[in-house]
């Protein structure tokens, strides 16, 4: 069993990234970055490392820096060639805010929750400096770090000074300037008259890195000199977009930018022009859209504007002058220059797999607590059909079971609704309020019958052709796990059902027929030539349920999630620490053939297979698929 395909977003604010070489970006999903191609959804290289999920991001050349969040938190200093850790740096407490890198590839800095700004060298991996931001004697509590480069002097020559800008909790631009000889920092909070408004991300201009552009929650967009604190200009973006939430410069061809830089050199006796050489390109996401303006000295225009139906919450730039930014719905997009025509990246899930259902070999349908069923094409991963339930994220109900049953897609949910969907084009085909008592975790289909078990313990045979309940039973006291309608002799609906209550049940017609009791919570159930594979607490258990005995029982140090059968001969198991096991039948007798030892940044909760294709999700809001 290969690994294929990882495929989630965690939606982290400010965290997308272009790949070093171009041909690539990274994303984040929970406690992985993800490295994957621009043109082949297919290659990806995954980067583990973290314990706890990622909460910033910074790249240059071949380095990455991650952060996490978390009481005992770690930056790691990756080689994205090698998808190699070079440093593990853990003197931050509480979780990581922003991590950077200076310009001269020299230094690489982190902000933690506890306050403290550290400044490292890359070559040795020395703390060079270590303070917390003040101003005024009081403590600065950063949302946002940039680390610049080398101040230059009104002459443009550097001096041995760096340079960072940050953002205050409140919204307020902080100046930071370091001196490596004395290793202290000094900070300075820009409030100049007209920036009174919330910032909410800033970013060094290329052809002058004493320059910065700031975006506000108002909307207003700021052109500051770091070295007189001076307002160059300010405008608002047209068609009154009220939240501006991240920006990038794009970044210039290295001759080009090496020759702007000798320009601005002048003789000692001529006064310094800081805006004259001015030309910029600057990307800005926001509420509902993307705008690209670009400025050349004190005149700037909106070359290009992309109205969205969704917020973007990360925007990134390559030297190729290409944009890629991430919205909050999981979707990632790219625009390629002259024209910026939107190309769709990846459009994934941004929280947990609750159900997962094949539809046929090439596509998977998952439902997730995102509000939407998401259908994966399995052969080049590409974005496929969304279905919006049309519940809020202001609302705790969210799509729990999906079930395929023909051509519709029948989807439970966490407030007891049953919603049908057509398979080919999502629409809403009916729908049945209150189908259920509580959470609806299980849904089995026969054409126009459909079982139903609950949380509740409750389990529920519904005729859509008259939308009424033809069999309703509570054959367990604890919350159902799973269910399977069947077909017994006389052409009755059998009802078989698992529990947490530990219990294995057949019902037919509200009679209980028939039951066994395992030594766990009883998750999950497959049923193969007529014998009962389940898990129960640690353990896979094979059941005659007919002959009420236990045929063979395999014990595990983890706790067992989630089942599928792979084949007639092999069981696909997840575990609660991120292990995936293969499982062998033969003669009736279990036999372990493979651990994938924490595969998964979470507990594996929901795996399914079909024709050998296995699909397994977690806790944290990874899927991936494996042949």
């Amino acid at each position: 069993m290969n690994f294929r395909h990882l495929s989630g977003s965690s939606a982290t604010p400010k965290t997308l990234k272009f790949g070093f070489d171009q041909k690539s970006f990274v994303k984040i999903i929970n406690k992985t970055a993800v490295s994957q191609s621009l043109t082949n959804a297919t290659e990806q290289t995954l980067m583990r490392g973290h314990s706890a999920a990622i909460t910033c991001t910074a790249t240059n050349k071949n380095l990455m820096l991650t952060g996490e969040t978390g009481y005992d938190s770690d930056v790691l200093l990756w080689d994205t060639e090698t998808n190699q850790i070079l440093q593990r740096f853990s003197e931050h407490d509480g979780g990581i805010i922003a991590v950077d890198f200076s310009d001269d590839d020299l230094f690489w800095c982190s902000y933690g929750a506890d306050g403290w700004l550290h400044i490292v060298e890359i070559a040795s991996g020395d703390i060079v400096c270590r303070q917390a931001p003040t101003a005024s004697n009081e403590l600065l509590k950063l949302s946002i770090l940039k680390f610049g480069g080398r101040i230059s002097d009104p002459r443009g020559f550097k001096l041995a000074l760096y340079q960072l800008i940050g953002i205050s909790e409140s919204g307020l631009l902080v100046k930071i300037v370091f001196n490596p000889k004395t290793a202290l920092i000094e900070t300075t909070v820009i409030n100049s008259a007209n920036i009174k408004k919330s910032v909410m991300d800033c970013e060094f201009l290329q052809t002058d890195r004493n320059l910065a552009v700031a975006v506000t929650l108002s909307g207003d967009v700021f052109m500051i000199d770091l070295t007189t604190q001076a307002l160059i200009c300010q405008m608002q973006l047209p068609g009154q977009i009220s939240v501006l939430n991240c920006v990038s410069v794009l970044k210039p061809n290295q001759a080009l930018l090496q020759q702007r830089q000798a320009q601005q050199k002048k003789n000692i006796y001529q006064t310094y022009g800081r805006m004259e050489q001015l030309d910029e390109f600057v990307a800005i996401g926001g509420q509902n859209a993307v705008c690209i303006l670009r400025g050349q000295q004190n005149n700037w225009q909106v070359v290009k504007r992309l109205n969205l139906a969704e917020n973007v919450i990360g925007i990134d730039s390559d030297e190729a002058g290409r944009i890629i930014f991430e919205c909050s719905s999981g979707k990632i997009q790219l625009l390629v220059p002259p024209d910026y025509i939107q190309a769709e990246l990846c459009s994934h899930h941004t929280k947990r797999i609750t159900s997962m259902q094949f539809i046929g070999d090439k596509l998977v349908c998952a439902a997730s607590e995102d509000n939407t069923l998401r259908i994966l094409d399995l052969c080049d991963y590409n974005p496929g059909l969304v279905i919006n339930t049309g519940f809020t994220a202001k609302t705790p109900t969210y799509p729990t079971a999906v079930c395929l049953n023909e051509v519709q897609l029948v989807t439970g949910f966490s407030n007891g609704d049953l919603k049908i969907y057509d398979v080919e084009n999502g629409d809403l085909l009916t729908q049945i309020q209150a189908a259920d008592r509580g959470v609806i975790a299980s849904i089995s289909c026969m054409r126009n019958l459909i079982l139903l078990g609950s949380q509740t313990g409750d389990v529920r045979v519904w005729d859509l052709r008259g939308q009424k309940i033809v069999d309703q039973q509570r054959p367990h006291t604890q919350p159902v796990c799973q269910v399977q309608l069947m077909k017994d002799l006389k052409e009755n609906p059998l009802v078989i059902s698992s529990s947490e209550d530990r219990y294995l049940c057949a019902t037919v017609a509200g009679v209980r027929i028939l039951d066994f009791q395992l030594g766990g919570p009883l998750r999950a159930f497959v049923q193969i030539n007529g014998l009962f594979f389940c898990i129960g607490g640690r353990a896979v258990d094979i059941v005659d349920l007919k002959e009420h005995k236990l045929v063979d029982h395999l014990e595990f140090q983890q706790r067992l999630m989630s089942l599928c059968a792979r084949s007639d001969s092999e069981l696909v198991v997840g575990c609660d620490d991120g292990s995936v096991l293969r499982i062998g039948v033969n003669a009736n007798k279990l036999s372990l053939i493979e651990a994938k030892v924490k595969v998964h940044g979470g507990s594996v909760d929901k795996i399914s297979s079909f024709n050998g294709v296995v699909v397994s999700a977690d806790s944290v809001g990874e899927l991936v698929v494996w042949d």
